[in-house]
Protein backbone atom coordinates (compact mmCIF):
# COMPACT_ATOMS: atom_id res chain seq x y z
CA UNK A 1 0.00 0.00 0.00
CA UNK A 2 1.44 3.67 -0.96
CA UNK A 3 2.66 5.62 1.71
CA UNK A 4 -0.49 8.34 0.36
CA UNK A 5 -2.99 5.52 0.87
CA UNK A 6 -2.41 4.80 3.97
CA UNK A 7 -2.12 8.30 5.23
CA UNK A 8 -5.67 9.10 4.02
CA UNK A 9 -7.03 5.98 5.59
CA UNK A 10 -5.35 6.03 8.29
CA UNK A 11 -8.60 7.40 10.26
CA UNK A 12 -10.50 4.31 9.31
CA UNK A 13 -11.23 2.20 12.36
CA UNK A 14 -10.55 -1.44 10.51
CA UNK A 15 -7.29 -0.58 9.11
CA UNK A 16 -6.64 0.54 12.64
CA UNK A 17 -7.29 -2.91 13.93
CA UNK A 18 -5.41 -4.41 11.24
CA UNK A 19 -2.55 -2.72 11.25
CA UNK A 20 -1.77 -1.53 14.84
CA UNK A 21 -2.18 -3.44 18.77
CA UNK A 22 -5.13 -2.74 20.65
CA UNK A 23 -3.28 -0.61 22.79
CA UNK A 24 -1.21 1.60 20.52
CA UNK A 25 -5.22 2.50 18.95
CA UNK A 26 -6.16 5.16 21.45
CA UNK A 27 -2.75 6.84 21.29
CA UNK A 28 -2.71 7.03 17.27
CA UNK A 29 -6.14 7.77 17.35
CA UNK A 30 -5.14 10.93 19.63
CA UNK A 31 -2.71 11.94 17.41
CA UNK A 32 -4.63 12.23 14.33
CA UNK A 33 -7.62 13.91 16.29
CA UNK A 34 -5.08 16.61 17.66
CA UNK A 35 -4.35 18.79 14.16
CA UNK A 36 -8.27 18.60 13.80
CA UNK A 37 -8.81 20.09 17.25
CA UNK A 38 -6.04 22.62 16.90
CA UNK A 39 -7.58 23.63 13.47
CA UNK A 40 -11.08 23.82 14.90
CA UNK A 41 -9.77 25.87 17.35
CA UNK A 42 -8.20 28.31 15.49
CA UNK A 43 -11.19 28.57 13.32
CA UNK A 44 -13.22 29.70 16.74
CA UNK A 45 -10.53 31.87 17.94
CA UNK A 46 -10.39 33.99 14.53
CA UNK A 47 -13.99 34.38 14.20
CA UNK A 48 -14.62 35.15 17.96
CA UNK A 49 -11.44 37.67 17.15
CA UNK A 50 -13.31 38.92 14.12
CA UNK A 51 -16.27 39.72 15.91
CA UNK A 52 -15.55 43.34 17.33
CA UNK A 53 -13.97 43.81 14.27
CA UNK A 54 -16.93 43.22 12.07
CA UNK A 55 -18.94 45.66 14.77
CA UNK A 56 -16.47 48.49 14.42
CA UNK A 57 -16.97 47.80 10.63
CA UNK A 58 -20.55 48.42 10.81
CA UNK A 59 -20.54 50.91 13.68
CA UNK A 60 -18.00 53.03 10.52
CA UNK A 61 -21.22 52.88 8.17
CA UNK A 62 -23.03 55.77 8.01
CA UNK A 63 -26.86 55.47 9.58
CA UNK A 64 -29.25 54.48 6.63
CA UNK A 65 -32.24 54.83 8.96
CA UNK A 66 -32.39 56.77 12.34
CA UNK A 67 -34.35 54.95 15.23
CA UNK A 68 -37.99 56.95 16.35
CA UNK A 69 -40.51 56.12 19.49
CA UNK A 70 -41.35 56.19 22.96
CA UNK A 71 -40.28 54.49 26.22
CA UNK A 72 -42.97 54.40 28.70
CA UNK A 73 -42.48 55.75 31.97
CA UNK A 74 -43.84 53.97 34.72
CA UNK A 75 -45.53 56.50 36.84
CA UNK A 76 -45.27 54.28 39.96
CA UNK A 77 -41.58 53.70 40.05
CA UNK A 78 -40.05 57.04 38.63
CA UNK A 79 -37.33 58.03 37.96
CA UNK A 80 -37.03 54.39 37.04
CA UNK A 81 -38.51 53.03 34.16
CA UNK A 82 -40.00 50.18 32.47
CA UNK A 83 -37.75 48.66 29.32
CA UNK A 84 -40.96 49.25 26.81
CA UNK A 85 -39.57 50.62 23.78
CA UNK A 86 -42.29 51.29 21.38
CA UNK A 87 -40.86 51.26 18.03
CA UNK A 88 -43.10 54.30 15.97
CA UNK A 89 -43.37 55.16 12.80
CA UNK A 90 -43.10 59.48 11.67
CA UNK A 91 -47.08 59.58 11.21
CA UNK A 92 -47.33 58.00 14.85
CA UNK A 93 -45.03 59.93 16.56
CA UNK A 94 -46.02 63.28 15.26
CA UNK A 95 -49.73 61.91 16.55
CA UNK A 96 -48.56 60.92 20.27
CA UNK A 97 -46.00 63.99 20.51
CA UNK A 98 -48.82 66.65 19.44
CA UNK A 99 -51.22 64.93 21.78
CA UNK A 100 -49.49 66.15 24.64
CA UNK A 101 -49.62 69.93 23.23
CA UNK A 102 -45.74 69.61 21.66
CA UNK A 103 -45.91 71.18 18.00
CA UNK A 104 -42.96 69.97 16.14
CA UNK A 105 -42.41 71.54 12.12
CA UNK A 106 -41.04 69.49 9.76
CA UNK A 107 -39.30 70.92 6.77
CA UNK A 108 -39.84 70.84 4.17
CA UNK A 109 -43.23 70.92 4.86
CA UNK A 110 -44.17 67.96 2.66
CA UNK A 111 -44.80 64.79 2.28
CA UNK A 112 -41.07 63.25 2.43
CA UNK A 113 -39.57 65.64 5.22
CA UNK A 114 -35.81 65.80 5.53
CA UNK A 115 -35.82 67.43 8.83
CA UNK A 116 -37.95 67.80 12.02
CA UNK A 117 -37.57 70.99 14.27
CA UNK A 118 -38.67 71.66 17.68
CA UNK A 119 -39.39 75.25 18.71
CA UNK A 120 -38.77 76.28 22.63
CA UNK A 121 -39.22 79.74 23.76
CA UNK A 122 -35.87 80.79 25.04
CA UNK A 123 -37.68 82.68 28.38
CA UNK A 124 -39.44 79.39 29.56
CA UNK A 125 -36.41 77.11 29.03
CA UNK A 126 -33.64 77.02 31.76
CA UNK A 127 -30.76 75.18 29.24
CA UNK A 128 -27.84 73.32 30.96
CA UNK A 129 -25.07 70.76 29.43
CA UNK A 130 -25.12 67.10 31.27
CA UNK A 131 -21.69 65.58 31.02
CA UNK A 132 -22.25 61.39 31.34
CA UNK A 133 -20.14 60.67 34.42
CA UNK A 134 -19.28 56.95 35.44
CA UNK A 135 -20.90 55.32 36.14
CA UNK A 136 -22.16 55.64 32.13
CA UNK A 137 -25.74 55.29 31.42
CA UNK A 138 -27.61 55.19 28.38
CA UNK A 139 -29.28 58.07 26.95
CA UNK A 140 -32.65 57.05 28.10
CA UNK A 141 -31.60 56.52 31.76
CA UNK A 142 -29.82 59.72 31.71
CA UNK A 143 -32.36 61.54 30.59
CA UNK A 144 -35.28 59.70 32.55
CA UNK A 145 -33.68 60.44 35.93
CA UNK A 146 -33.30 64.33 35.59
CA UNK A 147 -35.37 66.93 35.49
CA UNK A 148 -35.28 68.07 31.48
CA UNK A 149 -37.88 68.12 29.26
CA UNK A 150 -35.87 68.12 26.24
CA UNK A 151 -32.55 67.26 24.72
CA UNK A 152 -30.28 67.45 21.95
CA UNK A 153 -27.01 65.91 21.15
CA UNK A 154 -24.40 65.38 21.44
CA UNK A 155 -20.98 66.56 21.41
CA UNK A 156 -17.96 64.48 19.77
CA UNK A 157 -16.52 61.83 21.27
CA UNK A 158 -12.88 60.40 19.98
CA UNK A 159 -13.34 57.43 16.96
CA UNK A 160 -10.96 55.06 19.21
CA UNK A 161 -12.41 56.21 22.42
CA UNK A 162 -16.41 57.05 22.77
CA UNK A 163 -15.90 57.48 26.19
CA UNK A 164 -13.56 60.24 25.70
CA UNK A 165 -14.98 63.98 24.40
CA UNK A 166 -13.53 66.08 21.76
CA UNK A 167 -13.18 69.10 22.16
CA UNK A 168 -13.99 71.74 24.95
CA UNK A 169 -16.16 70.29 27.71
CA UNK A 170 -16.41 72.42 30.71
CA UNK A 171 -19.45 72.01 33.46
CA UNK A 172 -19.73 73.79 35.90
CA UNK A 173 -16.39 76.01 35.51
CA UNK A 174 -14.54 72.39 35.68
CA UNK A 175 -12.95 71.77 32.19
CA UNK A 176 -13.76 67.75 31.21
CA UNK A 177 -11.74 67.74 28.15
CA UNK A 178 -9.44 70.90 26.73
CA UNK A 179 -10.01 73.09 23.76
CA UNK A 180 -9.15 72.24 20.11
CA UNK A 181 -7.22 74.79 18.52
CA UNK A 182 -8.27 73.26 15.28
CA UNK A 183 -11.47 71.70 13.48
CA UNK A 184 -14.68 72.27 15.57
CA UNK A 185 -14.73 76.39 15.38
CA UNK A 186 -18.10 77.05 17.26
CA UNK A 187 -18.34 77.22 21.51
CA UNK A 188 -22.06 76.94 22.66
CA UNK A 189 -21.72 78.54 26.38
CA UNK A 190 -24.51 78.47 29.13
CA UNK A 191 -24.61 81.45 31.05
CA UNK A 192 -27.33 83.40 33.16
CA UNK A 193 -29.66 80.88 31.89
CA UNK A 194 -29.08 81.53 28.58
CA UNK A 195 -26.89 79.97 25.33
CA UNK A 196 -24.70 81.35 23.17
CA UNK A 197 -22.65 80.71 20.28
CA UNK A 198 -19.21 82.27 20.19
CA UNK A 199 -16.26 81.60 17.74
CA UNK A 200 -13.59 78.78 19.06
CA UNK A 201 -11.31 81.55 19.59
CA UNK A 202 -13.16 84.38 20.83
CA UNK A 203 -11.83 85.36 24.66
CA UNK A 204 -15.20 84.85 26.25
CA UNK A 205 -15.16 81.91 26.23
CA UNK A 206 -12.84 81.34 29.39
CA UNK A 207 -15.48 83.24 31.15
CA UNK A 208 -18.15 80.97 30.54
CA UNK A 209 -19.12 78.14 33.45
CA UNK A 210 -20.62 75.93 30.88
CA UNK A 211 -19.71 75.67 27.16
CA UNK A 212 -19.13 72.65 24.23
CA UNK A 213 -17.20 73.04 21.54
CA UNK A 214 -19.17 71.58 17.99
CA UNK A 215 -19.25 72.70 15.05
CA UNK A 216 -18.81 73.64 11.60
CA UNK A 217 -21.74 76.81 11.63
CA UNK A 218 -24.23 76.43 9.65
CA UNK A 219 -25.67 79.77 9.81
CA UNK A 220 -23.60 82.87 11.38
CA UNK A 221 -25.17 86.43 11.39
CA UNK A 222 -28.17 84.65 9.39
CA UNK A 223 -26.11 83.60 6.30
CA UNK A 224 -25.58 80.13 5.44
CA UNK A 225 -21.62 79.31 6.65
CA UNK A 226 -21.12 76.21 4.73
CA UNK A 227 -19.40 75.79 1.79
CA UNK A 228 -21.17 74.11 -1.72
CA UNK A 229 -18.38 71.97 -1.45
CA UNK A 230 -19.73 70.11 1.33
CA UNK A 231 -22.27 68.17 -0.78
CA UNK A 232 -19.31 66.07 -2.32
CA UNK A 233 -18.98 64.82 1.58
CA UNK A 234 -20.76 62.04 2.82
CA UNK A 235 -24.20 62.55 4.28
CA UNK A 236 -25.34 62.12 7.56
CA UNK A 237 -28.26 62.38 9.91
CA UNK A 238 -27.37 65.66 12.15
CA UNK A 239 -28.81 66.89 15.39
CA UNK A 240 -28.33 70.55 15.28
CA UNK A 241 -29.21 73.81 17.31
CA UNK A 242 -30.60 77.06 15.99
CA UNK A 243 -30.43 80.63 17.97
CA UNK A 244 -33.26 82.34 16.22
CA UNK A 245 -35.73 85.22 16.78
CA UNK A 246 -39.91 85.52 15.94
CA UNK A 247 -40.83 88.91 15.93
CA UNK A 248 -41.40 89.04 19.87
CA UNK A 249 -38.68 86.57 21.19
CA UNK A 250 -35.64 84.39 21.48
CA UNK A 251 -36.27 81.21 20.21
CA UNK A 252 -33.96 77.38 20.58
CA UNK A 253 -34.74 75.73 17.41
CA UNK A 254 -33.60 71.88 18.27
CA UNK A 255 -33.51 70.38 14.86
CA UNK A 256 -32.67 66.59 13.91
CA UNK A 257 -33.23 65.43 10.35
CA UNK A 258 -34.99 61.91 9.63
CA UNK A 259 -32.79 60.58 6.84
CA UNK A 260 -28.96 61.40 5.98
CA UNK A 261 -28.71 64.87 4.84
CA UNK A 262 -25.70 67.37 3.98
CA UNK A 263 -25.23 70.43 6.58
CA UNK A 264 -25.15 72.68 3.07
CA UNK A 265 -29.28 71.18 2.60
CA UNK A 266 -30.37 71.68 5.92
CA UNK A 267 -29.13 75.12 6.32
CA UNK A 268 -30.86 76.03 3.09
CA UNK A 269 -33.99 74.08 4.59
CA UNK A 270 -33.81 76.50 7.73
CA UNK A 271 -33.73 80.21 5.77
CA UNK A 272 -36.39 78.95 3.66
CA UNK A 273 -38.37 78.88 6.57
CA UNK A 274 -37.67 82.35 6.68
CA UNK A 275 -39.56 83.76 4.23
CA UNK A 276 -42.43 81.99 6.19
CA UNK A 277 -41.92 84.01 8.31
CA UNK A 278 -42.19 82.06 11.56
CA UNK A 279 -38.41 82.72 12.62
CA UNK A 280 -35.22 84.34 11.57
CA UNK A 281 -32.37 82.69 12.92
CA UNK A 282 -28.81 84.04 13.88
CA UNK A 283 -26.97 80.91 14.55
CA UNK A 284 -26.94 77.44 13.78
CA UNK A 285 -24.89 74.93 14.53
CA UNK A 286 -23.81 71.27 13.96
CA UNK A 287 -23.59 68.76 16.93
CA UNK A 288 -21.98 65.15 16.25
CA UNK A 289 -23.64 63.36 13.93
CA UNK A 290 -24.85 59.53 12.52
CA UNK A 291 -25.30 57.65 15.85
CA UNK A 292 -24.64 60.80 18.18
CA UNK A 293 -27.23 62.46 16.53
CA UNK A 294 -30.47 62.44 19.19
CA UNK A 295 -33.41 64.52 20.16
CA UNK A 296 -35.33 63.79 23.39
CA UNK A 297 -38.93 65.24 24.49
CA UNK A 298 -39.66 63.89 28.06
CA UNK A 299 -43.32 64.16 28.55
CA UNK A 300 -45.47 62.63 31.37
CA UNK A 301 -46.57 59.92 28.82
CA UNK A 302 -43.20 58.77 28.18
CA UNK A 303 -39.78 59.37 26.38
CA UNK A 304 -40.31 60.25 23.13
CA UNK A 305 -36.90 59.83 20.95
CA UNK A 306 -35.35 60.40 17.14
CA UNK A 307 -32.02 58.83 17.57
CA UNK A 308 -30.79 55.60 19.37
CA UNK A 309 -32.29 56.20 22.99
CA UNK A 310 -30.18 52.93 24.48
CA UNK A 311 -26.60 54.52 23.12
CA UNK A 312 -24.77 55.71 25.76
CA UNK A 313 -23.52 59.75 24.97
CA UNK A 314 -21.01 61.64 26.79
CA UNK A 315 -23.08 65.01 26.83
CA UNK A 316 -26.24 66.77 25.92
CA UNK A 317 -28.02 70.05 25.85
CA UNK A 318 -30.81 69.86 28.10
CA UNK A 319 -33.72 72.53 28.88
CA UNK A 320 -35.89 72.13 31.64
CA UNK A 321 -39.14 74.74 32.59
CA UNK A 322 -37.89 77.59 34.02
CA UNK A 323 -38.88 78.22 37.70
Amino acid sequence: MALGQLSAQASSPTLLTMLCPTQDKENISMHLQRPLLTLGLLCWMLVACDLPTAKRAAEQQPLSQIPLGKINLDPSSRPQHDAKVLRLDLTAWLREIEAVGIRPLLLPQEKDAEALVISLKAAAFEPTLIFNRPPLRSSDRLLTQGTASFSLGSGFVSSTQASEPVGLLRIKDEDISPLLPHGYTRILAVRDGALQIFHRDDERVMQVPQAMQLGPGIVENGLLDINQRELRKQPYHRAALGLCETPTELTYLLVISLKPIHLYRLGQLLLDQQRAPAWRCREVVNFAGDREAFLGVKTPDGLFYVGDPKRVRMSLLAFSTGG
